[in-house]
């Protein structure tokens, strides 16, 4: 049997916080390189798996990272009536 190294699965996520124990850019480099090697295609299946999940692992730290920081851009925002100004902010495609 094979047996697929599982460390990418017990990366830490953040916590209650927000907080992560890697920083967001760091993140964002792991997963380009991660997906540069992949998009070689020349690494052995298990490789590719174990540095998939790596990914998937990444990406859903980057995804709480952004999800806490849009909710604290949102309580920046509330006016003191309690209603929430929704601030529309371009994307890049845009600019």
């Amino acid at each position: 049997m094979i047996e697929r190294d599982t460390s990418a699965s017990s990366e830490s996520t953040p916590d209650a916080a927000g907080t992560s124990p890697i920083p967001f850019e760091t993140i964002l480099e792991q997963l380009e390189e991660l997906v540069k090697k992949l998009e070689q295609g020349s690494l052995p299946l298990e490789t590719s798996l174990t540095m998939f999940e790596k990914g998937m692992a990444l990406s859903r730290m980057g995804s709480q990272i952004l999800e806490t920081a849009e909710r604290k851009v949102e309580q920046l925002l509330q006016q003191k009536g309690g209603d929430t100004v929704v601030a529309i902010f371009p994307n890049e495609s845009d600019e």
